[in-house]
């Protein structure tokens, strides 16, 4: 019986042996990290929508506001784009407070699109900090993009699944 057991460890120790390292595969993922610059980009085709605006007590609530931004990847073309984004506010008389919505940003360059959603806080004097997380679709397929934007500056990355 002794012998049997050391026989079958052996083997599982060798079995185990022939398969992938896993600690290797998730170190080879392709990380590039990313900037981008955007600017407001409304226009007789690009129009934008003020979307529905709500007065509670001394409060400001926005819905399904309609924004377009002209976004330049300063380190990596696959962001250079049309960015639409739908928002959505809950500030106080300040105008500073959260934010959230979706966004869908189209390649000029490429034919492929990101596609996610983001949270904010809008701080006094119009100053806001965004999270965001999306997907890539298209000539992106596969990709993940996270970044944080300051005032129009994106810091992020793009996650390249091996």
């Amino acid at each position: 019986m002794k012998k049997l057991l050391y026989s079958m460890s052996i083997l599982l120790v060798l079995a185990l042996s022939l398969l992938p390292n896993t600690s290797n595969v998730l170190a080879e993922d392709n990380r590039i990290d990313v900037d981008a610059l955007e600017v407001p980009f409304c226009n007789e085709v690009y129009i934008c929508d003020p979307g529905v605006m709500t007065f509670p007590g001394n409060n400001i609530h926005i819905r399904g506001m309609v924004q377009y931004y002209m976004v330049t990847g300063a380190s990596d073309d696959r962001m250079t784009g049309i960015n639409r984004l739908t928002a959505n506010m809950n500030w106080d008389s300040n105008m500073t407070g959260p934010g959230w919505g979706t966004f869908h940003n189209q390649s000029t360059i490429y034919n492929g699109y990101w596609e996610g959603t983001y949270s904010a806080i809008m701080y006094e004097g119009g100053h806001y900090i965004s999270r965001i997380q999306g997907k890539g679709y298209g000539a992106f397929d596969g990709l993940i993009i996270t970044a944080v934007e300051n005032d129009g500056h994106f810091v992020g990355t793009i996650i390249e699944a091996p």
